[in-house]
Parts: structure tokens; sequence; C-alpha cells
């Protein structure tokens, strides 16, 4: 019986996790096909991944603080991005942020894996990122994919994988025109961090 709460509420993350999944990308369009943020904002395009011995548990995320305040964005093994021909799809979510100008930091990396219900098998990490970027009104900016390795020395990994994304944002997304979008990933270039455990 004791189990039963931590089951249901790890069903319930996993539901919530897949309805954002389902409504993250729903980008505003031009005529002409390519991507427009909503007046004076913009877009970010950020791809979160990861790998893990532990496929079916590991949640994964990265945290973005800026004007908007502190949000986390999230991935599973519910999630993928498309690639092209027969390349297979990476585990992983393309998600489309809407900005208002400013200064932003992907500040670090959050994974938790295990079972949920068996407190000594739950795990959770934080890798540090800390890397910034900006943004104008109009702005559409690729930022790159956040690569989490969570086995053995778990490492996070900032990387250009557009290609592969672009893919995504044409067949998944419905944009004609990928064209207007900025290859732009955040500042200092993207170094693999060692793995902090969790206080």
């Amino acid at each position: 019986m004791s189990r039963g709460p931590a089951m249901f509420k790890r069903l319930l993350l996993l539901c919530c996790l897949g309805l954002l999944s389902a409504c993250a990308a729903r980008p505003q369009l031009a005529t002409n096909g390519v991507m427009v943020p909503p007046a004076g904002q913009a877009y970010g395009i950020l791809a979160v991944t990861f790998n893990s011995l532990d496929h079916d548990t590991t949640v994964t995320s990265v945290v973005v603080e800026g004007p908007w305040g502190r949000q986390e964005f999230f991935a599973n093994n519910n999630n993928y991005i498309r690639d092209a021909g027969d390349i297979p799809d990476t585990t992983g979510q393309l998600h489309l942020l809407t900005l208002v100008p400013g200064h932003y930091t992907m500040t670090d990396t959050w994974t938790r894996w295990g079972n949920p219900g068996m407190d000594m098998s739950r795990r959770i990490g934080r890798l540090p990122l800390n890397q910034g970027f900006d943004v104008k009104a109009g702005d559409v900016v690729y930022l790159g994919e956040v690569h989490v390795d969570v086995n053995f020395q778990p490492t996070a990994t900032l990387k250009d994988a557009h290609n592969r994304d672009f893919n995504h944002i044409k067949t998944m997304w419905g944009v004609p025109d990928t064209s207007n979008i900025q290859i732009r990933l955040p500042q200092p270039a993207a170094a693999t961090q060692t793995a902090q455990p969790a206080q």
C-alpha cells in the first residue's frame, strides 16, 4: 500500500510532462512560412536530450533564468526529436521558448532517475551549465542541444545539433521555412561539466 501514492505521483508527473510536450511547439508563422514571434518578443529553440541506462524512469531538465524568473524545460523517454531520413529519432524534447527581450542564463541541469517509490534507489543529480544569451524583439534563435549523459560519471554538454532540430521543426512543427532562424549558442562556449551531487 505504501507504494501507491508514490506510483500515482510518478504517473501524474509523466502525464503532465506528456501534455506539456504535446502543447510545447506552436510557433506563429508569417505568410511566407517563417516563424514570427509575438510582437515585442523573441523565440528561442532549445533541445533537451539525455542518455541513461535507467531509460524508463529518467527525467532530465534544463533551468533557464531571466526576465521571466526561473523556468525548467523537461525531457523524458516519452519525448523524441525527429531526425532526417533513416537516422533514428533522439530521446529528448525540442522546446520553443517565447522570450521577452533581455539576458538569460542556462544555469544548470537536473536529472531524476530510479524508482520514486523506493527512497534508496531514487537519485537526483545536478550539473552546472552557466551559459548566457541575449535576445531582442523579433529574434528567432536556435540555442543548441543540452545533452545529459546520466551514466557512471554524469556530464552535461551544450552543442549545435541544428541539422536534426531544423528537420524536426519542419516535419513536426509544420514550419516550411527555417531560413530566419539564427544559430546562436549561449556563451561562453560549452564545455563538458563534471557532475555535482545534489544536497
